[in-house]
């Protein structure tokens, strides 16, 4: 393996519609890296597939790491507390300190105590990534990363 993601001949597949036909990317370590493309180009299926959340119909996927992923439309536990919705983030870590979170997003710190879906959709989407950020990955992916996010 050369990247820290690597895709071979990926295809997807959903009720005998093709989302994804014969894609291969390799994701370099140590970098960024940003898929692009219009709605409905496969980026949400390719992300899916990368995570383990759907089935590729044929092809390959090796992971070099811990991936966390974002999701689309964020997935808050709107009932849990933005404190609680982040510990969830590290549920099979041993990290379970937050204060790295609130120093990347000083923002939710006066919130920390606020129910999560009382929150405007970019204090979630904050949330989200950080809740992510707390499994303490190798990779992390985002799907949708400016939704809801103010400049």
């Amino acid at each position: 393996m050369t990247g820290a993601v690597e895709i071979r001949n990926l295809t997807v597949r959903y009720a005998g519609a093709t989302a994804l036909d014969d894609v291969s990317l390799t994701v370099p370590p140590h970098g960024l890296t940003a898929l692009i493309g219009a709605n409905g180009a496969g980026k949400s299926t390719l992300v899916k597939a990368l995570c383990g959340l759907i089935r590729p119909d044929r092809g390959t996927i090796t992971v070099g790491g811990r991936i966390a992923h974002v999701p689309e439309g964020r997935e808050m536990f709107g009932d849990m507390t933005v404190d609680d919705n982040l510990r969830l983030g590290a549920w099979r870590s041993r990290r379970r300190d937050t204060a790295a979170v609130y120093d990347l997003f000083p923002d939710l710190t006066a919130l920390r105590a606020r129910r999560a879906g009382n929150l405007s959709g970019g204090q979630q989407q904050m949330v989200a990534i950080g809740r992510a950020l707390m499994a303490d990955p190798d990779i992390l992916v985002i799907d949708e990363l400016s939704l809801g996010l103010a400049p």
